[in-house]
C-alpha cells in the first residue's frame, strides 16, 4: 500500500458577505377602490406570512366589500365603500407596523387580540355576522 499525499487546490473564492434578513411584503396601495375597481386582500394591502393572517384579512376585506358594494347598488350612494376603507384602513397598517417591528427583531410587543384576528375588527363584526348567515343551514336561519 502505497499512500499518496496530494494538495488539493481551491480556486479563490471572494470573500462571503453577511447581509441582515431583510422581509418584507407589509404595503399598501394608496386607494383601495376608484371607479369600477374594488382592491381586497393582498392586491390592497400586503401581509408578511409571519402573522399568517393575509387569508383571514383578505376574506374580511371581501365579505366587508360585498357589502358596501351591495349598499351602493340599492341606494346609489359610495360611502359606504368609503366608510369601509375608512375604518379598515388604520386596523390593516396597524398590523403591518407589528409584523415590520416583530421581523426587525423587536419581540416583546403585545399580540394582537385573538378575537379581532379570528372575528375581524369589532367595528365590522355584525357585517362579518350577516355575511356568514347565508351559509348557515336554513333551519338556524
Amino acid at each position: 500500500n502505497t499512500s499518496t499525499s496530494a494538495t488539493a487546490t481551491r480556486s479563490p473564492r471572494p470573500p462571503c458577505r453577511r447581509r441582515p434578513t431583510c422581509w418584507s411584503g407589509a404595503w399598501s396601495a394608496t386607494r383601495w377602490a376608484q371607479d369600477n375597481l374594488v382592491l381586497v386582500g393582498d392586491s390592497a394591502h400586503g401581509l408578511h406570512a409571519m402573522g399568517g393572517q393575509g387569508l383571514n384579512t383578505s376574506l374580511q376585506d371581501a365579505v366587508c366589500t360585498a357589502v358596501a358594494l351591495d349598499k351602493k347598488l340599492r341606494s346609489g350612494d359610495d360611502s359606504a365603500l368609503r366608510d369601509f376603507h375608512a375604518v379598515r384602513r388604520p386596523f390593516i397598517e396597524a398590523f403591518q407596523d407589528q409584523q415590520r417591528r416583530r421581523a426587525s427583531g423587536q419581540h416583546d410587543l403585545p399580540l394582537l387580540d385573538l378575537d379581532t384576528l379570528a372575528l375581524g375588527q369589532p367595528e365590522l363584526r355584525d357585517e362579518l355576522n350577516a355575511a356568514a348567515a347565508v351559509f348557515a343551514p336554513a333551519a338556524a336561519r
